[in-house]
């Protein structure tokens, strides 16, 4: 560590969260009377989920929905940050990313939070979220693009069992103004799109309860949780206004038939 008298640089830092270890450098120093963070941090694994757990009910407050108290984020950008992390694998409660590459950027105005890249069940994730002052009171922005995910490997891990397979592409575009967590709820507006090719449905065979229903409709009823419904295309689309969302198009064409329907 080297102490001057504009700030700290420490070379060989260490951060632990929960049984998790990240190692770096750390600069420290006041640049026109205000304080500067910069670091670089790298891990082998990062388990978000059991972080979160041993952190205060009260960590959370500020995210109660039914709180009509302003949204305060001045703590947060109290200070100006730059923090670039780099870890071969992060946990979350639901699913895994490996290779990641993010960033933490704060100014007195804006915290942004960026995933630069991640490799997402052989496909790819990317993403960034903001929150900053703005007349309103608080605008918050995310935008998350998932590309080529092996659907089969993240339903596994999201629901402890293969629901659905084939090669999926998410599309998300979210944003927001307000002063309480409500407000920021109910003002939500964006943008999010689900596309997928050549999978399956487990569960459901559809095109064998569409072939007997006629014949022995009381046993394709009784059936109809059974087997897999393959399919060439699906595409989702969903638009939110206000805090609602509401889908707009959904497409698909399966082994045997071709469905195509549209909200207006």
């Amino acid at each position: 560590a080297r102490l001057a008298s504009e700030g700290l640089q420490v070379n060989n830092a260490a951060l632990t969260l929960g049984n998790d270890a990240l190692e770096g450098g750390l600069d420290w120093r006041n640049r026109d009377g205000r304080w500067r963070l910069t670091g670089t941090f790298a891990g082998r694994s990062l388990d978000i989920g059991r972080s979160n757990s041993s952190l205060p009910p009260q960590s959370f407050a500020a995210f109660d929905p039914s709180s009509n108290a302003p949204f305060d984020i001045d703590n947060w950008l109290a200070l100006d940050l730059d923090i670039r992390l780099s870890l071969n694998r992060v946990r979350l409660p639901n699913f895994t990313l490996n290779d990641v590459a993010g960033q933490i950027l704060a100014s007195d105005q804006r915290l942004d939070v960026s995933l630069a890249n991640a490799a997402f069940y052989k496909g790819t994730l990317r993403g960034r979220a903001s929150i900053g002052r703005s007349p309103a009171g608080i605008e918050v922005r995310s935008q998350l693009a998932a590309d080529r995910v092996d659907l089969g490997l993240l339903s596994g891990d999201m629901f402890e069992a293969r629901r659905m397979t084939g090669l999926g592409t998410f599309h998300q575009s979210l944003e927001t103004t307000g002063r309480t967590v409500p407000e920021l709820i109910a003002g939500t507006s964006g943008r999010m799109i689900f596309t997928a090719r050549n999978g399956d449905f487990m569960g459901a065979d559809l095109n064998d309860v569409m072939r007997r229903i006629d014949r022995q409709p009381l046993v394709a009823i009784r059936d109809w949780r059974s087997g897999r419904t393959s399919f060439e295309t699906l595409s989702l689309t969903g638009i939110v206004n206000e805090g609602v969302m509401a889908m707009t198009e959904s497409k698909g064409a399966c082994l045997l038939y071709t469905s195509d329907a549209a909200d207006e």
